[in-house]
């Protein structure tokens, strides 16, 4: 399973551009800290997506939506992951839809309405997750600077 990940993921790599042209977008919610969306390299058919579903290690947590269909799957799975709304003020399914189209990657959505993109981002959530404390100073998952970075605010 992590060698189709791997491989799903530096295919994506490879072809990224300025407009790959995203199909697919994976949807992993296997962690409750937080759910991560990765757009499917336009190579990837949904044959091997639904491949990469099955053998994933905990059924039923990872699915693929079309394109067409990501925005609205947003709403549902921030409403599944966040947990406490440290971001009342952001529009997350927007914004997050903005910046997807704008930068495909592996984009998530905090237990606390945050954003998460860098290697620090994710472990931010999950540390913060464990303790359940909000962040005292500035918050590196702060949907604003993620969103304003793209000018998706």
């Amino acid at each position: 399973m992590q060698r189709i990940v791997v491989t799903l993921l530096m295919a994506f790599l490879v072809g990224c551009g300025p407009d790959p042209g995203v199909k697919y977008v994976v949807i992993d919610s296997k962690e409750a800290a937080v759910v991560v969306f990765t757009p499917a390299p336009l190579s990837a058919s949904e044959t091997l997506l639904k491949r990469v579903v099955a053998e994933a290690a905990t059924p039923g947590t990872v699915r693929y939506v079309t394109w067409a269909d990501f925005p609205a799957s947003i709403r549902g799975e921030a409403e599944k992951v966040i947990v406490r709304n440290d971001f009342p003020d952001a529009d997350i399914p927007r914004g997050l839809a903005c910046v997807m189209a704008k930068a495909p990657g592996q984009w998530g959505i905090t237990w606390n309405g945050g954003i998460a993109l860098t290697r620090n981002d994710y472990e931010f959530a999950r540390g913060s997750f464990s303790a359940k404390a909000p962040a005292s100073g500035p918050s590196p998952v702060d949907p604003k600077v993620h969103f304003g970075s793209f000018g998706c605010l």
